[in-house]
């Protein structure tokens, strides 16, 4: 068991665990290896539980493809003009459609689309502060193919890494999903993370039967 945070009493509470953090992450994907460093950053010890033997989820077989605009490094350094109104807009905005009239993303919740847009130039700079490269030469739009993460201008950007072919963690298979992850998960462990491979989370310890905080993992 993991604990994460202070024990109280309580039967179901064990008086003793395995291991201990401040925070406790389920899940060494795409979603978890950010919060980990974000955890971190805010000088937080944190263990990160991973069912698989390696880190990266679905985001490491993916094509590793990241959509993100509102006014990057990588939108200015092309000269396209985007800003976060622009892109919740594109987001939200039923007159502004895919060429493949593709609207799904605008059955999302608009308050978290505005967050997202609003978040999304810190966001690409939060992953290349923790490693990730992004080609310069690869923004794209794949508005035509259905993906809508361009729509009206282009913001879907590629990583690569110069280790691919130098670290033993890499597949051939897997290079541009790895591209993605392998420099948060470098990152995350410089920065006092531990990984626990093969591991389910099984359980969740709470102060209360079915109330209060998570105080640890089965």
């Amino acid at each position: 068991s993991c604990a994460s945070g202070p024990q109280v009493s309580g039967s179901s509470v064990p008086e003793n665990w395995d291991y201990e953090a401040d925070i406790v992450i389920v899940g060494a994907g795409a979603t978890g290896l950010p919060a980990a460093l974000k955890a971190l950053d805010l000088g937080a010890s944190v263990i990160i539980l991973e069912q698989n033997y390696d880190t990266g989820g679905r985001a490491m077989t993916s094509g590793g493809a990241t959509p993100l605009g509102g006014g990057t490094r990588l939108q200015r350094l092309h000269g396209v003009e985007d800003n976060p109104d622009k892109y919740f807009k594109d987001m939200t905005d039923w007159t502004v459609l895919t060429r493949s009239a593709l609207p799904e993303y605008r059955y999302n919740n608009v308050a978290m689309m505005r967050r997202s847009c609003d978040l999304q130039p810190t966001v690409f700079e939060y992953l290349e502060n923790n490693g990730v490269r992004f080609r310069d030469d690869a923004l794209l739009t794949l508005a035509g193919r259905g993906g809508g993460w361009g729509v009206s201008v282009p913001r879907n950007n590629m990583p690569y890494d110069d280790l691919f072919d130098k670290d033993v963690n890499y597949s051939p298979a897997l290079n541009a999903g790895a591209a993605l992850v392998r420099p948060l998960e470098r990152s995350a462990r410089d920065k006092g993370a531990r990984f626990m491979f093969n591991r389910h989370a099984d359980e969740l310890i709470r102060e209360n039967q079915f109330s209060g905080r998570v105080l640890g993992v089965k």
